[in-house]
Parts: C-alpha cells; sequence; structure tokens
C-alpha cells in the first residue's frame, strides 16, 4: 500500500508505506532508472543507505538481481553494477548517511553522491571533468535558477559556492538550484561527525567558514525533482508531453477518456464514462464506472468507486482495522480509502 501525501517533505505529513525509491517513474521504479542512469555513466558500484521500508528496496533488487541476493553482504548485481546496501537503524540524515558508508566508499577515488527523488539527464562525464577541473574537495551541481520554483536559492560566483538564501554582495552570478548531486574527495569523508549530520549545517556551511569553499558547476541539462506530490506528477507529465502512457494488461470500458498527462500501470481497470486526466493509477487500480479523477494518485490495487469526482488527492487501500493510535495526521477515510488532499 501507498500512503504519500507529502512524500515525507513539505505539506501533509504523511509516510511512505514503501521507500520512496520504489515509486514508479512512467512504471519503472526509481531507484532502477537511477541504476541505469548510473551504469550508463560507467559506473559499476553503488552503495544504498536504507532506513525507511528497507524490505521494500530489498525486494525490489532481489527480483531485479541476476543472482539475488547475497545474505551475508547484501550484495545484488543488476546487469553489471553492483550494488552494496548499508542500512540505517537510526536515520543519519542526508551526509550522515555517507559517514555510515564510509568503509565502503574508501579506495575507489572521486565519490558520486545523489538522491533518489529526482531523474535526470545531466551529463556526468563533464561534472567529473569540471570537478577535476576546478581541484575541490567538493563539488555541488547546480541547475538554473527559475522564478517560482520554491527551492532554495544556491549563490555562487560561477565556481565556487558563497552561500545559500538571500542574495549576497560579491556574487555576480545569478543564484542556481542544488539538484542533490555531489562530487566528492574521500577527505570529506573525515570531516563527518558520527552519527546523524546534514550536508548544510554539518560540511558546506563549516567550509565556507573556514574559507576552503565547495566548488559549484552549473548544468544546463534536464533535472526534475520528484519529492513532493506536485513534483511527481508534473515530473511524469512534462516527460509524457501530454500523451497518456499504459502499462500490461489495463482495459477500459466504454466511454471511458484518458486525458493528457495520464500514467496507468499494470492491470489498470477504467470503468464505464470515467474521465482520467494529469493522474498516475499505480498497478491494479481499479475505478467503478462514471467520475472524474484529475491530479490523483493512486497505489497499487486502491478501489475507488463509481461516480467520485476527486481531485488533488492521494489515494490508497484503507488499513482495516485502522492502526493503533488512528490514521496519519492529514488522512482520513473515504469511501473505504485513505484519502490525503495536497
Amino acid at each position: 500500500m501507498l500512503l504519500a501525501a507529502g512524500f515525507g517533505k513539505r505539506m501533509v505529513p504523511v509516510t511512505l508505506t514503501r521507500a520512496k525509491p520504489t515509486l514508479p517513474y512512467l512504471n519503472r521504479p526509481l531507484l532502477l532508472r537511477q541504476i541505469d542512469y548510473l551504469r550508463a555513466a560507467g559506473i559499476s558500484d553503488v552503495v544504498v543507505n536504507l532506513h525507511h521500508q528497507p524490505q521494500s528496496i530489498r525486494s525490489l533488487l532481489a527480483t531485479e538481481s541476476r543472482a539475488g541476493t547475497t545474505p551475508a553482504t547484501d550484495t545484488f548485481d543488476l546487469d553489471g553494477v553492483m550494488i552494496h546496501l548499508s542500512p540505517e537503524a537510526e536515520r543519519l540524515g542526508t551526509s550522515g548517511g555517507l559517514h555510515g558508508a564510509a568503509a565502503q566508499l574508501r579506495g575507489d577515488g572521486t565519490l558520486l553522491c545523489l538522491n533518489s527523488d529526482m531523474i535526470c539527464g545531466i551529463d556526468l562525464d563533464a561534472m567529473g571533468a569540471a570537478h577535476r577541473r576546478l581541484g575541490r574537495a567538493a563539488t555541488l551541481v547546480l541547475v538554473p535558477w527559475r522564478e517560482g520554483c520554491g527551492y532554495t536559492p544556491v549563490q555562487h560566483d560561477g565556481s565556487s559556492l558563497l552561500g545559500f538564501g538571500e542574495t549576497m554582495a560579491g556574487g555576480h552570478h545569478p543564484p542556481g538550484i542544488f539538484t542533490g548531486i555531489h562530487l566528492l574527495e574521500e577527505e570529506i569523508l573525515d570531516r563527518l561527525p558520527p552519527g546523524p549530520s546534514e550536508f548544510l549545517p554539518d560540511l558546506y556551511l563549516p567550509m565556507l567558514a573556514e574559507g576552503v569553499p565547495p566548488a559549484v558547476v552549473v548544468s544546463p541539462d534536464r533535472w526534475v525533482e520528484l519529492g513532493t506530490p506536485d513534483r511527481y506528477l508534473a515530473g511524469q507529465m512534462s516527460a509524457l508531453e501530454e500523451s497518456p502512457l499504459r502499462g500490461r494488461g489495463c482495459r477500459l470500458s466504454d466511454g471511458a477518456v484518458l486525458g493528457p498527462g495520464t500514467v496507468l500501470g499494470d492491470e489498470v481497470e477504467i470503468g464505464a464514462g470515467v474521465e482520467v486526466t494529469t493522474s498516475i493509477l499505480m498497478d491494479g487500480v481499479r475505478v467503478g464506472n462514471g467520475g472524474h479523477l484529475r491530479e490523483v494518485i493512486a497505489g497499487p490495487r486502491t478501489r475507488i468507486p463509481g461516480d467520485c469526482e476527486v481531485q488533488r488527492a492521494v489515494l490508497a487501500p484503507a488499513i482495516l482495522p485502522a492502526p493503533a493510535g488512528g490514521f496519519p495526521a492529514g488522512v482520513r477515510a473515504w469511501e473505504g480509502l485513505l484519502r490525503a488532499d495536497f
């Protein structure tokens, strides 16, 4: 079951009941798309941090792996890319996870660190060349600033980080947006404290204060962050160029209409007279006759009653009986479903 309003970030504070990297992007899990991206760049060893819902990641990798999992090492072979898991008993944070995996990362030169909740076409060879040319311990990969994007502006002078947030004196370049991609030398591992830590307060701001700022490089290539329901929808809609995408075994009854920017997973059934627009219906969703779904994310095997008008909501099968303490904040039971509006 999926419960994803807010995706663990802003908006409604609801948790995912499966790890975010296992969510589909155009019907292929985000984690597998990331591995495809790294394989295409010639990367053959990847470490994946595990904390929230770790079994969902293990199950996905075991299904895709050539030889399944090696129990003693948690290692998977995905078409020549070796995936090594780094479990976190407690959430270690953005840079704490890097420190926690340090033993697996040392000895192979420059490290590439990236987030799981994005899709991009950034040229990693070009970013690596820029990192070597700039000669810093850390390089942050940015994309150009977009007004109204909602991200924190990253101030820079074209090659060095100046700070985060409002414009500051000395900056002669427009700000950028941080993509979550870093290129790091192993000495960075020695700067990180043990236990939980975050890149900004525990690494990059101290480096700025010491006068050894990280480098920055601005990529012109496509980058889409998917960490909220709005962005998860918009990122897939832009890739579709408005045409619907249908998985295997889908069935549409008479008069059903798939509007622009709709993604159907496998074995989805749409009832008669239903209109679905700008929505993602994952594997096994069933929609009764009549009604209209617009900007809806429906988790696997959700049953949506007929004659429903649903807009801007995350839907999932109801948990029966209700969990101890009731449903998470921002979620309500609705016609046999869980619903979180965004």
